[in-house]
């Protein structure tokens, strides 16, 4: 049947030809641009192809620049950002919010580089297995996010498409992109300043995941250096106790050399540093526990000072210079007798300690809260126990005691034995036995899942914590079977430290086939985000020790289009072409040879993942036929459609053929102009079409036939 269409069509466009009823109107609407400036066949769907455009920015100085969305010491700038984020957890990158209130200039030229993973081996984080850079243009087109051009240009900035190893790489959460390329990771005469890609506009560093949103196939990286702060310098904190206490006791610091207020370092033996621009002046104060003091504090460098009794410390840092600080402080003393100490990691709570030995026996409670800090336990005095041995026991929270352990303890320093919750501790006469207990809670279970509606595919996910800049991990699944969960896996370890964490689910990539929608987010216990949602924040804690979320995804049958090319009559003398382009940015071109009559037909059938409407055309330059026509199928009636024509394609999961069939005429050995062969018996066309069953287009035939005979027109 199809067949005789076909056949039909071209014979009907022979006919209009032969008429003098041109099909390709000489004076209609400008035939559309050529889709692509290749001479050859293509064929380029844009739901099937994910881009990045990567956007680099110079500003003048650290206050203009606008900060990610957590503020911390891990962050890689040397300058404070002056502007607070105005993204919320898993929003994209947006262009129009970049230029907001933003006086910082393009800078063409700043590179970038993808890579499979991310490391930190100097000042700024850096991509594994980085790729060919990337530089950016003096403009670029900017493009919506399904990839289709808005008409805007985007100075600065230059657009690539993923490969297909790059797109399975998304799924898994292991595609990354640096700024800079590899030796010269920031243009010259700058500073790094801040890098935002994708949805990952959280952490302050020079590496950030790449992905997609679901529905998305475009998004947008932008970079931000500050010109004229080249010189940096270094300042080293570092922390020790005056003698080993048994436990991570945390020292605050205040002071304007952390971007974020202030830092901690454990007291047993730890050091941080920081890079800042040079010429800068900064302070730095310790804030010590209740009984701590500073027992000594030595400071080396050009310009910093400090004060031996408060620790205060002062420095103006020089370029290329590592100044330090280095502090030593005394824990409090412990009484002569006995005394016991508990710290908790993973939670807090109200401990029972008993103390068995020598005829007697205390009780007593300590209440550790779980920030690396040591309680002393309370309700008996220990100061007068008699010399020798006593066994000490830990009893955890009634309502959580399966969760707690008695990991480890020490005396005076040294490690002692645990055995089922007890140690042996050893009072001496007339001194100070100072018992550390370490107590660790069992920490939470994030099991994430994936669900798809309707088909297979590979989804995944990425769990960040809320409040820091940590990078987090991430999880993939593939999907065995329609509507069935999948246990997601990848870098998330069996447990997860207590907090506030954001789940990112990372969608399906859309294939010729079908695209993928997110139908639900949601975790038990917890929340539940609807449709098409960004992100969903999760509070793991004592009472939500084991949470699992699962994301479900829709599969969406995509519309595809095949393009046939044929070619009629003994004109043809040069290839013959047909470009079509479509709302949504996809684009194709068909090449018939010229001596060929077809069909040819797209390299692949175009895949559409909305509706969308597609115009065919001829492009400019080409030969013109005398006339050209299009038929869709499946389509209303099998009239065919003049070119140029545009076809709306609003079936889902439906597969169009639009074929365009072109005919030339030559000349006969007296010079006369010649049509198709097929045309030899004109006057039987209109009932041989009638009698196919296209009984409308004979008649209409039929009818022109006669007006122009009544017209006088042979």
């Amino acid at each position: 049947m199809r067949t005789r269409i076909l056949r039909s069509v071209a014979a009907l466009v022979c006919a209009l030809a032969v008429l003098g009823i041109p099909v390709h109107p000489a004076s209609a609407a400008p035939t559309p641009a050529p889709a692509d400036p290749e001479s050859g066949p293509f064929a380029r769907s844009s739901s099937t192809t994910y881009r990045v455009t990567l956007v680099a920015r110079s500003c003048a100085a650290y206050g203009e620049v606008m900060a990610n969305q957590v503020r911390d010491d891990d962050g890689e700038s040397p300058g404070k950002p002056g502007r607070e984020t105005a993204y919320t957890p898993g929003q994209a990158v947006d262009p129009d919010i970049e230029a907001r209130d933003n006086a910082c200039t393009p800078l063409p030229g700043a590179k970038f580089t993808f890579g499979a993973g991310r490391e930190k081996t100097g000042p700024l984080s850096t991509v594994t297995a980085p790729r060919e850079p990337l530089t950016a243009a003096d403009g670029t087109a900017r493009l919506d996010g399904s990839g289709k051009t808005t008409g805007a240009t985007l100075a600065g900035a230059v657009t690539t498409i993923l490969t297909d190893e790059q797109l399975r790489l998304t799924a898994r959460r292991q595609l990354w992109l640096q700024g800079g390329a590899t030796g010269a990771l920031v243009p010259g005469g700058h500073s790094f300043g801040v890098l935002r890609c994708g949805v990952d506009g959280r952490t302050a560093g020079n590496v950030q995941w790449v992905t997609f949103p679901a529905g998305v196939r475009h998004v947008f990286c932008y970079a931000y250096y500050v010109r004229g702060s080249t010189a940096t310098g270094t300042f080293a904190v570092k922390l020790r106790t005056t003698r080993p206490v048994g436990y991570p006791q945390r020292i605050g610091f205040q002071g304007s050399i952390s971007q974020a207020g202030g830092f901690s370092l454990t007291a047993d033996a730890s050091e941080t540093s920081f890079a800042r621009l040079a010429g800068e002046q900064h302070q730095v104060q310790p804030v010590l526990p209740a009984g701590w003091r500073v027992a000594d504090v030595t400071c080396a460098g050009s310009h910093v000072a400090a004060d031996p009794a408060t620790g205060h410390a002062q420095v103006t840092l020089v370029a290329n210079e590592t100044a330090s600080c280095a502090y030593a402080v005394e824990p409090p003393a412990a009484a002569a007798g006995l005394t016991v100490r508990l710290y908790s990691e993973g939670g807090a709570g109200k401990f029972g300690v008993t103390v068995n030995g020598t005829g007697t026996s205390s009780a007593l409670v300590a209440e550790p809260r779980g920030d690396g800090s040591a309680v002393t336990a309370a309700g008996a005095d220990l100061s007068r126990l008699a010399p020798g041995a006593y066994t000490v026991s830990v009893q955890p929270p009634v309502a959580d005691a399966k969760e707690w352990t008695l990991a480890s303890a020490t005396c005076n320093g040294a490690p002692v034995t645990v055995q089922s919750g007890t140690l042996q501790a050893l009072v001496g006469a007339g001194v100070a036995t100072d018992c550390v207990l370490r107590v660790i809670r069992r920490q939470a279970t994030v099991s994430l899942k994936v669900v798809t509606q309707g088909g297979v595919a590979t989804a995944g996910f990425a769990l960040v914590p809320s409040n820091s800049g940590e990078p987090g991990w991430g999880a993939s699944a593939t999907t065995g079977n329609p509507g069935t969960s999948t246990a997601a896996t990848g870098d998330l370890p069996q447990s997860v430290p207590f907090g506030a964490y954001i789940v990112v689910p990372v969608p399906p990539v859309s294939t010729a086939d079908a695209s993928w929608r997110l139908a639900g987010l949601g975790c038990q216990p917890g929340n539940a985000a609807g449709a098409d949602s960004l992100s969903l924040r999760v509070d793991v804690n004592a009472s939500t020790a084991a949470v699992e979320c699962t994301a479900t995804y829709q599969q969406q049958p995509a519309i595809r289009v095949r393009v046939a090319l044929r070619a009629e009559g003994p004109g043809q003398n040069t290839d013959a072409v047909v470009d079509v382009s479509c709302g949504d940015g996809s684009a194709g071109r068909a090449v018939l040879a010229g001596d060929e009559s077809g069909p040819s037909e797209l390299p692949t059938p175009l895949s559409f993942a909305d509706k969308t409407p597609c115009t065919v055309s001829l492009p400019e330059g080409a030969d013109r036929p005398k006339a050209a026509a299009l038929l869709v199928e499946p389509a209303p009636g099998n009239a065919p459609l003049p070119l140029p024509a545009t076809v709306a394609l609003d079936q889902p999961g439906t597969e169009y053929t639009l074929t365009v069939t072109l005919v030339y005429e030559g000349e006969d050995e007296g010079g006369q102009k010649t049509a198709a062969g097929a045309l030899n018996s004109f006057t039987v066309l209109p009932f041989a079409l009638i009698g196919s069953g296209l009984v409308g287009i004979g008649a209409a035939i039929l009818l022109v036939m006669v007006a122009r005979r009544r017209m006088g027109i042979e």
